[in-house]
This record gives structure tokens, C-alpha cells and sequence, in this order.
């Protein structure tokens, strides 16, 4: 233990160095870069070939999720399909779009399509137009959730029916043809369309000046708006074309909050509701987790579950919608203070093979070479496994919380977040609440995700090495967790900031403290 624990302080050290050198690199060569960068230099198609070729053979010989949902010859044919289209010169988005459909056949949503380098830090400068509107997604229907445009009469809640002509269910079949996602989910998609509905837009359709907007507002008048695309100020932060959902999902953020929440309760809050109007029962804890993808954590749950256990609570909602995931480290000190008896986070983390012909495309060299050489285990059938994939943890003795647990998910609820909700439904019959986590409910493919760098356009692919499943028993449905109780919202609902999930929850707390009440009243009787 001691040793692992060294050897794990000496890579963070040296990746801590070998960032900070690339970092100063960066620096020294950033105007340089930013100037010789031209988003509409176009690739030849050797180049553009060259890159392709070299991205299938990564993921034939190494992708975890290969042939997981999609049968062998199915994906062959959607290479060819790729590779065909590559016939004339491309720009570097271009490029992105033509091979964004074949990474979202895969069915893995910690697998995407990245700017490259120069492009990033271009863009960050050069702000790309937008439109000027968010949207989001309710009872199948898209909804403007935020108007950015100088057109005052285009109202937060009115309908999206069309744009330049193009239907908008039409529209969001196309993103839906992009974004890749564990198995067959869709919330996750939806999720993302609604997080970055202006940038899917302009990626697939490119950028204009101007833009026509069919609407419908709430009396159900359909208009149409000629709306300019907003140029970002340099202040603001450049849309992720493909990546990791928002943050923040529609379901789980007010329009208009009144007070922004300080970071760190955007991160973890504890809060305590009246389980009835007398209060005269105990308080329900709320436990909101919106990310597990920084530390602190350990402190924090330590803290939250005193409280609970010193304010007596018997109902505890866990609020995991729109938490990304991220270390499996941290989903597991949650489940500490939750299992009942000793768990595992997962069942399996192994990769497909050791050695990477592509490994010196593949960033973060020196924390690889721990993970795969020092951290995982070679088995008999050539496969590689992280030792610590399987292990066993112990619940804690100290405040640890015996009551009834109700967790509330939606699509934004991805990665170790999915994981976490899967492990409480399963093993701790807690009850879930809301739509179907983004992830998947049996595993995703994880751990460790380094970036494959194609050597021509510089595109990033974001490009997992671990597939891990969780320890659900059952086949592998290409689902996330699904909902004991699901609650769909209304456009209505939103511009009312109501918390259905919530409600939800505490209705159900509700009704059994009135039945336990009404069994003992019968015993004492």
C-alpha cells in the first residue's frame, strides 16, 4: 500500500512538471500559433486519409466499446461510409463533422470529437457567430430558454418551430446523428443539444449572418423572425462543439435564479426540507452532488452526514442530475455512508490490450505509463485490467446514514454520477427519480481517457482505454438507470422554477411517514 501510494504521489508530481513545461511551451509560441492559424486552410485528401486511417486502426485495436452495441459488420460499414466521404479537400471543422457520426455509432458517450489545439485558443479570440438564443427540450418540443437577440418581442418559452425552413425535429435529428452516447440513450443527447443548441447549429449547417425563426408563442400565434447571430465578447466562454455535458441541465437550473449560488454550492449543498406541514417529523436531508470531478469531497460528506445524523433525518434525496461524474473516488465515498454492508463500486476495468502501436499519438505519456505498467495487471487472455477495478470497500461506522434514500437523475447524470445511482438501486433499494441517467446503467467505457491526436488536422479524439462495468446483475441492456418514478416537465413547469423531482421525492417520504403512522396508531389500537 505504501508503495502504490509513493508511486501514485511521483506521478502526480511529475505530470504536475511535465504540464507546467508544456504550459510555459505554449506560452512562448501562442502568438505565433494564433496568427499562422486559418480555420479555412483545407486538408488534402492524403492528409485527410491519413488521419482517417490511422483513427480506425486506434479503434479497432484498442476501443474498448468496439462491437458492444454495434455488431462487427454494422461498424465496418460505417467506416467505409466515413472513409467514402473523404473525397475533397476539408477544413479542419469540416473534417470534425465528417467524423462525428462514426464516433457516435460507437455508443460511447466519454468518446468525442475535439478542436485541436490551435483551433481552441483561435477561437478563443475569434468568437465564432451564434445564434442568439438557448433552447431546451420539453415533451419532445424545443423551447427558447434564453433570448440573446435585440428582437424583445422573441420571448423565454416560446416554441421553435423551424430554422432558415429546416423543421426543428428535423434539426435535432442531425445532432442526434453527432453526439455519441452510452448505448442507445437519448437523454443524454437531448442534454446536450439543449446545453449547446447554437454551436450543434453552426457545425452543422456553418455560420451566418443572418437567421429565419419560425415560432409559436403561448397563445399559439406562428411567426417568423429575421434574427442576427451574436458574436460572444472576449469575456465569454467558447461553446464545446463535442464534449462533456454542461454542468447544468434545464431540469435542474431556474431561468432566473435570484442569487447566483457560490461555487462551492454549485459543487455539494446539504439542506433540510419539513417532511410535513406540523413538523413535527423529523427534517429531509437534501443532498445535492453536482459534480465528482474535483476534491474536497471526503470533508465535505463527512460534515453532511454528521449534521443529518445530529438533526435526526430518516429520508435522504441525493441529487445527482446534471453531475458529470468524474473520479470513481469520489462516487465511492458517497456509497460509504449509504451501503449497507461491503460494495463495489464496479464489478471490471480492463482494456482490450497493453501495448498501443498508436501510443505516441496518445497525450499524457508518463501517467499512462503508470496506469498501464504499474496500476493495472496483464491476464491470461492478453487483456489488461486496473487492479483497483474490482475492489471491495467498507462502509463507515461514523454517521453513517440507515435510512430511506431517494435519488434524483436525469440525462445530464453521467459517467461515475450513473454509476453511483445504479449501485444505490440496486444494492440499496433507494428510489429513483426523474428521466434515465446519461449513463450507462451497466458500464461505460472509462477510467483512464487520454486524447488521440490525428498528426495531419491536429483533431483531438477523446479516446477511453478501460471499459468498466458496473456490478448490476443482468445482460446489458444499452440503457442508463431508469427511473422508479419518471417526471417530465413542461415547458410551464420551467418558467415556473418548479422542482418536480423534488416534489416528487417528498410526496413519496410523505406517504409512507403517513403510513407508519396509521400501522402504529393500528398496533396501539
Amino acid at each position: 500500500m505504501f508503495i502504490r501510494l509513493l508511486l501514485l504521489l511521483l506521478l502526480f508530481a511529475t505530470s504536475a512538471t511535465a504540464q507546467q513545461s508544456y504550459t510555459r511551451h505554449l506560452r512562448a509560441l501562442y502568438g505565433k500559433e494564433e496568427r499562422t492559424y486559418d480555420p479555412d486552410r483545407r486538408f488534402s485528401v492524403e492528409e485527410l486519409r491519413e488521419d482517417y486511417a490511422l483513427l480506425r486502426r486506434a479503434i479497432e485495436e484498442a476501443h474498448p466499446g468496439l462491437y458492444w452495441y454495434t455488431p462487427k459488420a454494422r461498424m465496418n460499414a460505417a467506416f467505409d461510409t466515413s472513409a467514402r466521404q473523404l473525397d475533397r479537400p476539408l477544413t479542419e471543422e469540416e473534417f470534425r463533422l465528417a467524423l462525428s457520426p462514426l464516433i457516435a455509432y460507437l455508443r460511447c458517450g466519454h468518446t468525442g470529437v475535439f478542436l485541436s489545439k490551435k483551433a481552441e485558443r483561435y477561437f478563443k479570440k475569434n468568437r465564432p457567430k451564434l445564434l442568439p438564443f438557448e433552447t431546451g427540450f420539453y415533451t419532445g418540443k424545443l423551447y427558447v430558454t434564453e433570448n440573446r437577440s435585440q428582437d424583445s418581442t422573441l420571448r423565454v418559452g416560446t416554441e421553435i418551430l423551424a430554422l432558415d425552413g429546416k423543421p426543428a425535429d428535423l434539426l435535432a435529428a442531425q445532432m442526434r446523428a453527432i453526439i455519441a452516447s452510452d448505448g442507445f440513450n437519448q437523454t443524454f443527447k437531448n442534454v446536450r443539444i439543449s446545453s449547446n443548441f447554437p454551436g450543434y447549429f453552426r457545425l452543422i449547417h456553418g455560420p451566418r449572418d443572418t437567421v429565419s425563426v419560425t415560432v409559436r408563442d403561448s397563445a399559439g400565434v406562428v411567426r417568423n423572425l429575421r434574427l442576427t447571430h451574436l458574436r460572444p465578447d472576449s469575456t465569454g466562454v467558447l461553446p464545446k462543439i463535442l464534449g462533456q455535458p454542461a454542468p447544468n441541465t434545464p431540469q435542474s437550473k431556474p431561468l432566473e435564479p435570484p442569487q447566483r449560488p457560490r461555487k462551492s454550492e454549485r459543487r455539494r449543498m446539504l439542506r433540510f426540507l419539513s417532511a410535513d406541514s406540523l413538523g413535527s417529523t423529523p427534517p429531509v436531508a437534501l443532498l445535492t452532488v453536482s459534480t465528482f470531478d474535483d476534491h474536497g469531497y471526503r470533508r465535505f460528506y463527512r460534515r453532511a452526514f454528521r449534521e443529518i445524523e445530529r438533526r435526526g433525518s430518516q429520508s435522504l434525496i441525493v441529487n445527482l442530475r446534471a453531475n458529470g461524474g468524474g473520479y470513481s473516488a469520489a462516487g465511492r465515498a458517497l456509497l460509504r455512508y449509504l451501503m449497507d454492508s461491503s460494495f463495489r463500486f464496479s464489478r471490471s476495468m480492463v482494456a482490450p490490450k497493453k501495448r498501443l502501436s498508436f501510443g505516441r499519438h496518445l497525450n499524457e505519456k508518463t501517467t499512462r505509463f503508470f496506469v498501464r505498467n504499474v496500476f493495472s495487471k496483464k491476464r491470461p487472455d492478453g487483456t489488461l485490467e486496473l487492479k483497483s477495478g474490482d475492489d471491495f470497500t467498507k462502509p463507515t461506522r461514523r454517521f453513517h446514514f440507515g435510512g430511506d434514500v431517494y435519488v434524483l437523475t436525469n440525462g445530464g447524470t453521467f459517467s461515475a454520477a450513473a454509476i453511483t445511482a445504479a449501485d444505490l438501486q440496486t444494492h440499496r433499494n433507494a428510489v429513483v427519480v426523474g428521466r434515465e441517467t446519461g449513463g450507462g446503467r451497466w458500464g461505460c467505457n472509462a477510467a483512464y481517457i487520454p486524447f488521440l491526436t490525428l498528426p495531419n488536422s491536429k483533431i483531438r479524439i477523446r479516446f477511453p482505454l478501460y471499459r468498466v462495468l458496473t456490478d448490476v446483475p443482468g445482460p446489458n441492456l444499452g440503457h442508463g438507470v431508469k427511473p422508479d418514478h419518471e417526471i417530465n416537465y413542461t415547458i410551464r413547469d420551467v418558467l415556473a422554477n418548479q422542482d418536480l423531482d423534488v416534489a416528487k421525492a417528498m410526496e413519496l417520504i410523505r406517504k409512507k411517514v403517513e403510513k407508519t403512522r396509521e400501522t402504529t396508531r393500528r398496533q396501539e389500537e
